[in-house]
């Protein structure tokens, strides 16, 4: 899959999580339309089941298993608490990464979530949450959506799977860094209007799609060097290294050439030596 989006770059894995995301049917629905809705039928950030049927009815989502989806109710199942309640928060921030609207709309509704108390501002450990959480719900929740007839080798998504959540954990560093305006997310805290203007950048504005999201982790993977793609630091060091290298060889060659003329001298000077021996005379009978 590639790193710049068209559709002729978008992976065959990719494609059949994001038709099977269409089929629950926010993707023609304007974001605040959505959150407004689930607002309305929910009760201190809770979603009940009767609950749960008005918000399907009123948005005309799917929130049951369809005769092209059966994987529908375990995707929502994911995220019930044990007395089967559905988390508001949750489903708000599927609906910003599933539905249509501006930029500015979905980053200001992602920040509103989040504000409870209507502050205007949020911590940087509040950012990180919700960063956690769009990751969890685009890598781990919406490919349980996947149903054999959207691909032809379910090992192939699965691989897809795992090599996302392999790149998961490094790209949230580098989200959450977009998402704050800095280059290494050392904002501690960040306002309203400052996290909606950091969205006019495009890549940034991408990350507000579950597609856009899984499209820049996976771009996070390790890349091996060829000699083309090397930085000034790499040459250099690999210069470095051969210079030593060199050094070396030539210190060793210096010294074992040294020995060897030691030996050559010491072997000439003892033949000598033997030459002018004075004859010993005959013994006396």
């Amino acid at each position: 899959m590639g790193c710049v989006d068209s559709k002729s770059s978008i992976s065959i894995e990719e494609r059949a999580i994001m038709i099977a995301e269409e089929e629950l049917g926010y993707g023609n629905k304007y974001s605040r339309d959505v959150d407004f809705v689930h607002r309305k039928y929910s009760v201190s950030g809770l979603i009940n089941a009767e609950q749960w049927r008005d918000i399907s009815n009123s948005l005309l989502i799917k929130s049951e298993n369809t005769p092209r989806n059966a994987k529908i109710e375990d995707f929502f199942s994911s995220f019930k608490s044990i007395d089967g309640k559905l988390p508001l928060r949750s489903l708000l921030i599927i609906g910003v990464l599933l539905s249509e609207g501006r930029a500015s709309d979905k980053a200001r509704l992602l920040f509103e979530i989040y504000d409870i108390k209507n502050q205007k501002s949020l911590p940087k450990s509040i950012i990180q949450a919700l960063v956690d959480e769009m990751l969890d719900i685009s890598i781990n929740k919406l490919p349980i959506l996947v149903c054999p007839h959207h691909v032809a080798n379910e090992d192939e998504v699965k691989k897809y799977l795992k090599d996302l959540r392999g790149y998961q954990e490094v790209s949230k560093t580098a989200i959450i860094a977009r998402f704050l305006g800095t280059g290494e997310g050392e904002e501690q805290e960040i306002s309203l209007s400052v996290f909606v203007k950091n969205f006019e950048d495009g890549v940034t504005a991408r990350l507000l799609t579950a597609h856009g999201l899984r499209e820049f982790v996976y771009c996070q993977k390790p890349v091996r060097k060829s000699r083309d793609y090397l930085t000034k630091n790499d040459k250099k060091k690999a210069k470095d290294d051969g210079k030593d290298k060199k050094e070396e060889k030539t210190s060793s060659d210096s010294s074992d050439s040294s020995s060897s003329e030691d030996k050559k001298k010491k072997s000439k000077n003892q033949k000598n030596s033997e030459e002018v021996q004075p004859e010993q005379p005959a013994e006396k009978a």
